[in-house]
């Protein structure tokens, strides 16, 4: 049996959850609280000393970063298949995926957390995540929180952000415009990865993705939020509903989680 740590079904978590789904991958649900900062204390950084959700552990060995992780699924369960085999397609995903992690992920993670979660938070929540945030091992990562805990954002993390999802939003209208998914006709793990930060765009960024300027996302939006899994996937909240904005599992601007 596999098992899969995770935050709420969103962003990372959600691209795995979704594949497991889709191929209907037996695996048990581990819940990681990001919003207590649990990542960085033992027991979760014997399994990822990365500090990062999510991680597949698969027959004792942990596995790290989402499209890889549905890559290997991929490979291990092709039964199901998610993904093209020949070259000039396998190339296709290759840059689609490396184009939606640059662009996409942390300009999400950004504005979910500046627009949506840090103005949900009490005085008291966070000040209580600050005293956490403050034993946090890793220099970097304890910058990062400490700086996303603060009133106002860096001040051109949102431009940026807004700059780097029109750039993406932009591409997908263009794509979709002639065919149904990312990557052809073909549903596959392109559009796994794209969709649980597309999804949230509409909310986050209106004047950017709405029904007149990217109707093509839109209707794709709907498509996948349609399919069986990925309802099955979306409603997979192993841990508290606790209310909590679900657009990031993390306030950094470099690196999620």
């Amino acid at each position: 049996m596999l098992e899969l740590y995770q935050w709420k079904p969103t962003a990372t978590s959600a691209r795995v959850l979704i594949c497991l789904h889709e191929k209907n991958i037996e695996y048990t649900a581990k819940y990681v609280d990001l919003m207590s900062l649990e990542q960085f204390a033992e027991p979760f950084l014997s399994i990822n000393p990365r500090a990062q959700v999510p991680v597949l552990v698969v027959d004792g060995r942990p596995m790290y970063e989402s499209v890889v992780i549905n890559e290997y699924l991929e490979e291990a369960y092709p039964e199901v298949p998610l993904a093209p085999r020949e070259p000039k397609g396998w190339y296709d995903q290759q840059g689609w995926t490396k184009f939606l992690d640059y662009n996409l992920c942390n300009s999400v993670a950004t504005l979910g957390w500046w627009l949506r979660t840090r103005p949900s938070l009490s005085a008291e929540q966070a000040g209580s995540l600050a005293l956490k945030a403050s034993s946090i091992p890793v220099p970097e990562r304890k910058d990062a929180w400490l700086q996303a805990l603060a009133e106002e954002p860096v001040a051109d993390q949102l431009d940026n952000s807004r700059r780097k999802v029109e750039l993406t939003l932009n591409r997908m209208e263009n794509a979709l415009e002639e065919r149904q998914w990312l990557l052809g006709e073909e549903y596959s793990l392109v559009d796994i990865a794209a969709f649980p930060h597309v999804r949230c765009l509409a909310d986050l960024t209106p004047d950017l993705m709405n029904a007149d300027l990217t109707p093509s996302v839109c209707q794709w939006v709907e498509r996948v939020s349609q399919r069986p899994a990925v309802k099955a996937a979306m409603s997979c909240f192993v841990g508290p509903n606790d209310g909590m904005p679900p657009y990031a599992p993390g306030p950094e601007h470099s690196r999620w989680g």
